[in-house]
């Protein structure tokens, strides 16, 4: 199977922060591109260079079928997470790269995404203090861990 770059980069970068990447049958597809599966997190994974609004409908769909985030990836580093947390309709939207985050736990060493608005617990062991154990939050229009590794 043909990996892209930015595909091979986003698992590597992942991998790194201990966060397991799996592939997901073909039904997982959106337009012809593979979504991934972050099994140790719960949540999917689709990347890209840019996302097209076919391609973002489909993904809100897909999320709310799944009742998982999926987090968009862009080829710079960026990215955004589908999520349900706190949207008055109860179901997936997305949240700007602004609103979407990777967290640390200082408890842990653990790493995670989310949305600034969700609830700040460990998806890795967790721990939750309000935002007290929170060793590093990166937003995802100013991904400087990636900034590090690539």
């Amino acid at each position: 199977m043909f990996v892209r770059k930015e595909v091979s980069d986003w698992i590597c970068f992942l991998s790194l922060l201990r966060i397991n990447v799996e592939i997901t049958g073909k039904e997982n597809k959106i337009l012809g591109e593979w979504i991934y599966y972050l099994s140790n997190r719960n949540q999917y994974l689709f990347v890209c260079d840019m996302i097209t609004d076919e391609e973002l409908n489909k993904l809100i769909i897909f999320a709310n079928k799944k009742k998982r985030p999926v987090l968009i990836a862009f080829s710079n580093g960026n990215f955004q997470i589908i999520d349900d947390r706190f949207l008055e309709s109860g179901s997936f939207g997305l949240y700007t790269e602004r609103e979407s985050s990777l967290l640390e736990c200082m408890e842990c060493g653990g790493f995670w995404f989310t949305c600034n608005c969700g609830s700040w617990k460990c998806k890795c062991c967790g721990a939750y203090d309000g935002d007290h154990y929170i060793e590093q939050m990166i937003f995802g229009n100013d991904n400087t861990l990636w900034n590090e590794v690539f």
